[in-house]
């Protein structure tokens, strides 16, 4: 009987190296659309409880960034949430000049303070934003950027780059990898 165990054992291991030992299927690269946006004047509460007017927060002569997330997202939204920390970060003096907004899909739970603690979990600064607001203005929002759901936990992994060159949004669909986030911004910023 132990020698049966024993055999079973070694043979689930030696399954489980193989299985390490194989390469993973490669990443699909993100899906990139030039995505018609028009902001809609609704006012959003910022995680320092401010009240702000978006079309304010975006200076069209200068780069933005915006994702879609809610703070008990355990899957897409921390992903999304370390884009933006490794662009801060691989941006350095730089990013003191773009506006990165990280907009909740769950007003009712995301408060100011809440919003906040996400903006220090993923060590936040300078124009990194939360905001908040009420369903309905949130709902504008997402629909304004062609980024609704009905649930939030079906939502995708979006980000959506403000180009002050093409004058335009860059809609980013899917996972953006920190050397694929910061190609697009040198190109959103280029003459």
């Amino acid at each position: 009987m132990a020698a049966k165990t024993l055999w079973r054992s070694l043979t689930m291991t030696a399954t489980l190296c193989a299985a390490l030992l194989l390469p993973l299927p490669a990443r699909a690269a993100p899906a990139r659309s030039v995505s018609p946006v028009t902001l809609p004047n609704v006012t959003l509460v910022n995680q320092d409880g401010q009240r702000v007017q978006l079309p304010t927060l975006v200076d069209p002569a200068k780069p933005a960034l915006v994702q879609f997330v809610f703070t008990t997202c355990q899957a897409i939204c921390p992903v999304l949430a370390t884009s933006f920390a490794n662009l801060q970060k691989s941006l350095g003096k730089a990013g003191e000049q773009t506006t990165l907004l990280s907009v909740s899909l769950d007003p009712d739970n995301d408060t100011p303070k809440i919003g906040r603690a996400w903006l220090k979990r993923f060590h936040a600064h300078g124009n990194w934003q939360f905001l908040t607001g009420s369903l309905a203005d949130v709902t504008q929002v997402t629909k304004a950027f062609q980024a609704f759901t009905e649930d939030k936990m079906t939502h995708a992994p979006l980000t959506f780059l403000w180009s002050p060159h093409e004058k335009a949004w860059v809609r980013l669909s899917g996972f953006v990898s920190n050397a694929e986030l910061l190609a697009e911004y040198r190109q959103a910023v280029a003459p």
